[in-house]
């Protein structure tokens, strides 16, 4: 069966926009505004007691300024470091298997956390905070594939205030290098676990700072993807930038050439990756087109799998990532048979699914036979019938049926993909 029912590609898919690696300097120890990387394995079996903290360096100057159109590092990937040695440390060599217990998250504030101040701190208005939403698998390169971080306004002071205590060195004075683990046994004032972690000791809260609803971290996944030219990334997080007001000065939008905020809602600056090797990069918005052709969008409905690849196999089951789009078979399970076919009154019914023929991006599909195996496949008159049997999401049920009587014939039904635009 696998034999007589193959496919074959005339086109190659749209790929995603390049870019080019920046790299961030790293910071030697924590700083008033940075922005600072925690991870929480309340429930493990290593760790448990334990907050790993990393610095990623300036909110405003590596992540706010990089994603400003006007700025070199707007669009690319600036690499924020590796931290492999703490983490397998503090939560064993296997810590990026750890999808069911390690939380991740990132905050961080610039300037003032007065509730009456009006000052405007290296372009952020007192109260600016960034911080992390979750990001629910690849999604399209440059874009925000989460839920937008919201702050109520009349919170903001208390939320700054949580995120500048927790991540200064003079608010927290447990927190003096980079990288750095809570508990330590040569520190004799340590603070509760609760206190020394903004995002709650048991996982993800409903409510992060008591004011920013969702949370702000994620578990890593149960498997890893490809983003851009990042690879193997076990955790994505977006960031946010909350700015409490944009009345009264010009200071952030000229700082920041950004327009049409919303004070308390969230500006995705761009997503944070953390990768099964430790390496973490930070990949900065961009405004090209999210990539939506028809595979990609297919692709996405599979979280957690890494299907960029579309020549790969990632269930190993004999049959391509692009096959299993172009008929419509789960690629994280292993498929017997792409199709299936019946005789009955002496005539062969192929069945398989197609996608739809309302979709514009659809491969075309069509029957090419021949009558050994030796011999070219050419077009067959077939034609191909639509059913209205069940069919997954986005596809159709189709057949053809040919006799079976005289000569012996192979078929094969070839998916071609449209050129890519």
């Amino acid at each position: 069966m696998k034999t007589l029912f193959t496919f074959s590609l005339a086109a190659a898919l749209m790929v995603a926009p390049a870019v080019h690696q920046a790299t961030a300097a790293a910071d030697d120890s924590y700083q008033q505004n940075d922005l600072l990387l925690y991870f929480l394995n309340p429930t493990g079996t290593s760790g448990t007691d334990q907050i790993a903290f990393f610095s990623l360096g300036s909110t405003w100057s590596v992540f706010r300024n990089a994603a400003t159109p006007t700025d070199p590092n707007y669009g690319t990937v600036i690499n924020l470091g590796n931290i492999n040695t703490i983490l397998t440390s503090t939560y064993g060599a296997d810590w990026a298997g750890l999808s069911s217990s390690l939380y991740v998250g990132a905050a961080g504030n610039n300037g003032s956390t007065s509730g009456l101040s009006s000052a405007v701190s290296n372009g952020d208005f007192a109260r600016t905070v960034y911080v992390t939403k979750p990001r629910a698998g690849a999604g399209s390169l440059g874009q925000a594939n989460s839920s937008a971080a919201v702050v109520n306004i009349g919170n903001s002071a208390g939320v700054a205030g949580q995120i500048a205590g927790a991540n200064s060195p003079a608010g927290n004075t447990n927190v003096t290098a980079n990288p750095f683990v809570l508990p330590n046994a040569g520190n004799t004032s340590l603070k509760s676990l609760n206190e020394n972690n903004p995002f709650g000791p048991t996982g993800a809260p409903a409510t992060a700072y008591g004011a920013i609803q969702g949370g702000l971290i994620g578990p890593l996944s149960a498997g890893t993807y490809n983003y851009g030219s990042v690879s193997n990334v076990a955790l994505g997080l977006d960031l946010y930038r909350v700015t409490p007001s944009t009345n009264g000065t010009t200071a952030w939008q000229n700082s920041n050439n950004i327009t049409g905020v919303t004070a308390g809602q969230g500006y995705f600056l761009g997503t944070i990756t953390l990768s099964s090797d430790g390496e973490v990069n930070f990949v900065v918005r961009s405004d090209a087109p999210p990539v939506t052709d028809d595979y990609t969008v297919w692709a996405q409905g599979y979280p957690g799998a890494n299907l960029t690849d579309k020549e790969g196999d990632y269930d190993n089951d004999g049959f391509k990532n692009v096959a299993e789009y172009a008929f419509g078979t789960d690629p994280t399970v292993g498929n017997k048979a792409l199709s299936s076919a019946t005789v009955a009154s002496n005539n062969l019914s192929v069945g398989f699914f197609r996608r739809s023929t309302t979709n514009s991006e659809a491969p075309a599909y069509s029957v090419l036979s021949t009558t050994n195996l030796v011999s070219a496949f050419t077009n067959n008159a077939a034609s191909i019938s639509i059913l209205t049997n069940a069919a997954p999401p986005g596809y159709q049920a189709a057949s053809f049926t040919q006799p079976v009587a005289g000569s012996k014939f192979f078929y094969r039904i070839q998916a071609t993909l449209p050129p890519a635009n």
